[in-house]
Protein backbone atom coordinates (compact mmCIF):
# COMPACT_ATOMS: atom_id res chain seq x y z
CA UNK A 1 0.00 0.00 0.00
CA UNK A 2 1.30 3.59 -0.70
CA UNK A 3 1.83 5.79 2.13
CA UNK A 4 2.84 8.66 -0.71
CA UNK A 5 -0.53 10.35 -0.24
CA UNK A 6 -2.57 11.08 3.40
CA UNK A 7 -6.53 11.78 3.26
CA UNK A 8 -8.38 13.49 6.03
CA UNK A 9 -11.52 14.96 7.08
CA UNK A 10 -11.36 18.16 9.11
CA UNK A 11 -13.01 17.82 12.00
CA UNK A 12 -14.55 21.71 10.94
CA UNK A 13 -15.85 20.67 7.56
CA UNK A 14 -18.97 18.28 7.56
CA UNK A 15 -18.27 14.45 7.31
CA UNK A 16 -18.58 12.98 3.46
CA UNK A 17 -22.12 11.65 3.03
CA UNK A 18 -21.74 7.80 2.39
CA UNK A 19 -17.99 7.87 3.40
CA UNK A 20 -17.12 8.09 -0.47
CA UNK A 21 -14.79 10.43 -0.03
CA UNK A 22 -12.29 12.45 1.32
CA UNK A 23 -11.73 16.46 2.05
CA UNK A 24 -8.38 16.66 1.99
CA UNK A 25 -5.44 14.86 0.07
CA UNK A 26 -1.39 16.01 0.69
CA UNK A 27 1.06 14.18 -1.17
CA UNK A 28 5.05 13.28 0.57
CA UNK A 29 7.25 16.03 -0.93
CA UNK A 30 9.60 15.32 -4.26
CA UNK A 31 6.00 13.24 -5.69
CA UNK A 32 5.44 12.52 -9.73
CA UNK A 33 2.40 14.62 -10.60
CA UNK A 34 0.08 12.15 -12.44
CA UNK A 35 -2.67 13.93 -14.51
CA UNK A 36 -5.27 11.39 -16.27
CA UNK A 37 -7.47 12.34 -18.53
CA UNK A 38 -11.50 11.13 -18.76
CA UNK A 39 -12.32 7.52 -18.69
CA UNK A 40 -14.96 6.27 -20.11
CA UNK A 41 -16.79 3.20 -20.64
CA UNK A 42 -14.95 1.66 -23.72
CA UNK A 43 -13.69 -1.67 -23.60
CA UNK A 44 -9.99 -1.91 -24.86
CA UNK A 45 -11.71 -3.11 -28.18
CA UNK A 46 -13.94 0.03 -28.68
CA UNK A 47 -16.67 -1.44 -27.12
CA UNK A 48 -19.51 0.15 -24.92
CA UNK A 49 -22.59 -0.97 -22.40
CA UNK A 50 -26.23 0.20 -22.96
CA UNK A 51 -26.23 0.12 -19.04
CA UNK A 52 -24.68 2.51 -17.03
CA UNK A 53 -23.24 -0.19 -14.15
CA UNK A 54 -21.02 -1.26 -16.59
CA UNK A 55 -19.89 2.04 -17.77
CA UNK A 56 -18.67 2.37 -14.53
CA UNK A 57 -17.04 -0.29 -14.09
CA UNK A 58 -14.89 -0.35 -17.22
CA UNK A 59 -14.17 3.03 -16.54
CA UNK A 60 -12.57 2.81 -13.03
CA UNK A 61 -10.60 -0.80 -14.72
CA UNK A 62 -9.67 1.88 -17.53
CA UNK A 63 -8.71 4.63 -14.70
CA UNK A 64 -6.55 1.60 -12.74
CA UNK A 65 -4.96 0.62 -15.87
CA UNK A 66 -3.79 4.20 -17.12
CA UNK A 67 -2.62 4.45 -12.91
CA UNK A 68 -0.26 0.87 -13.30
CA UNK A 69 1.12 1.71 -17.06
CA UNK A 70 3.09 4.53 -14.96
CA UNK A 71 3.85 2.51 -12.18
CA UNK A 72 0.99 4.62 -9.80
CA UNK A 73 -1.87 2.23 -7.97
CA UNK A 74 -5.74 3.25 -6.77
CA UNK A 75 -4.15 4.83 -3.20
CA UNK A 76 -2.42 7.09 -5.33
CA UNK A 77 -4.60 9.12 -6.09
CA UNK A 78 -5.24 12.62 -4.72
CA UNK A 79 -8.34 13.85 -6.62
CA UNK A 80 -11.21 12.45 -8.81
CA UNK A 81 -13.69 14.12 -10.58
CA UNK A 82 -17.20 11.98 -11.86
CA UNK A 83 -19.74 13.32 -14.82
CA UNK A 84 -22.47 11.51 -14.38
CA UNK A 85 -24.79 12.14 -17.50
CA UNK A 86 -28.96 12.70 -16.59
CA UNK A 87 -27.71 12.05 -12.79
CA UNK A 88 -30.49 10.50 -10.30
CA UNK A 89 -29.72 8.92 -6.95
CA UNK A 90 -30.03 5.60 -8.51
CA UNK A 91 -26.84 5.77 -10.01
CA UNK A 92 -25.25 6.11 -6.90
CA UNK A 93 -25.54 3.00 -5.35
CA UNK A 94 -23.32 1.71 -8.97
CA UNK A 95 -20.56 4.62 -8.13
CA UNK A 96 -20.57 3.42 -4.32
CA UNK A 97 -19.72 -0.11 -5.59
CA UNK A 98 -17.11 0.48 -7.79
CA UNK A 99 -15.50 3.34 -6.14
CA UNK A 100 -15.70 0.97 -3.10
CA UNK A 101 -13.76 -2.47 -5.23
CA UNK A 102 -11.59 0.26 -6.88
CA UNK A 103 -10.04 1.33 -3.92
CA UNK A 104 -10.65 -2.03 -1.78
CA UNK A 105 -10.16 -0.07 1.53
CA UNK A 106 -10.81 2.35 3.83
CA UNK A 107 -8.79 5.21 1.79
CA UNK A 108 -10.99 7.51 -0.40
CA UNK A 109 -9.66 10.23 -2.04
CA UNK A 110 -11.20 14.02 -2.82
CA UNK A 111 -13.76 13.45 -5.25
CA UNK A 112 -16.17 15.78 -6.84
CA UNK A 113 -19.56 14.78 -8.63
CA UNK A 114 -20.96 16.67 -11.82
CA UNK A 115 -23.88 16.20 -12.92
CA UNK A 116 -24.05 16.87 -16.62
CA UNK A 117 -26.79 16.73 -19.24
CA UNK A 118 -24.85 15.46 -22.22
CA UNK A 119 -21.36 13.57 -22.94
CA UNK A 120 -19.15 14.19 -26.03
CA UNK A 121 -20.46 10.43 -26.94
CA UNK A 122 -24.68 9.86 -27.06
CA UNK A 123 -23.44 6.29 -25.88
CA UNK A 124 -21.70 7.36 -23.08
CA UNK A 125 -23.38 7.67 -19.67
CA UNK A 126 -20.54 7.90 -17.19
CA UNK A 127 -16.43 9.87 -16.84
CA UNK A 128 -13.91 9.52 -14.68
CA UNK A 129 -10.68 11.47 -14.46
CA UNK A 130 -8.25 11.72 -11.86
CA UNK A 131 -5.31 13.29 -10.16
CA UNK A 132 -1.74 11.21 -9.04
CA UNK A 133 1.17 11.27 -7.05
CA UNK A 134 3.79 8.42 -6.35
Amino acid sequence: MSENVTTSNPATIHRPPGGGYAHVAVTKPGLRIIEIAGQVGYTVAGTISEEFHQQVRQSFANLKAALESVGAAPRDVTKIRYYIKDFDKDKLQHLRLAVQEFYGSEYRAPSTLIPVPTLFDPHVLFELEASAAY
